[in-house]
């Protein structure tokens, strides 16, 4: 991972990029205050457990700003020989960015483009999520038809 950050420190000069190593699920090295427009997880999530995948979602979603974006790609198939591998679930990643106040904007199934994932029968499925501006929450609360009901007697 050193190399690719500093292949893009070398083409990415300019002074606004912070180039950070750090680690899901935690991300320590990420200061409490950050807030970030848009974050991708590239064929990251199948290396973390169930447990981690979690407290990633929860931390990833602390870091982005409202209205800012997080793309992922998940893994379909079996892992690559020699490399640590979970089973990963869409269905059960969007709903634990749906608990963690993002919003599925996009799902994309896509056949992987390398020779042997092919042979592998490995796809992808894209995933992009929007955190929720409080306004967007209070909004789509009002709009529910249990509203009315106070929230002690959910």
């Amino acid at each position: 991972m050193l190399e690719l950050r500093e292949a893009g420190r070398a083409l990415h000069t300019a002074g606004n990029i912070k180039w950070l190593d750090d680690r899901l699920p935690h991300l320590g090295a990420v200061p409490p205050s950050a807030s970030f427009d848009l974050v991708t997880l590239c064929a990251v999530w199948q290396h973390l457990t169930d447990e981690d995948r979690m407290t990633a979602m929860s931390r990833l979603a602390t870091v982005i700003a409202p209205g800012g974006v997080l793309i992922m790609s998940l893994r379909n198939g079996p892992g690559a020989i020699g490399r640590r591998v979970y089973p990963v679930s869409p269905d059960l990643t969007v709903e634990m960015a749906k608990a963690s106040g993002l919003r599925l904007v996009r799902r994309q199934e896509a056949n992987s483009v390398q020779a042997e994932n092919q042979a592998m029968g490995v796809s992808w499925t894209w995933l992009a999520f929007e955190k929720v501006r409080e306004q967007d929450a209070a909004r789509r609360h009002l709009s529910s038809p249990f509203a009315w009901i106070p929230n002690s007697s959910l």
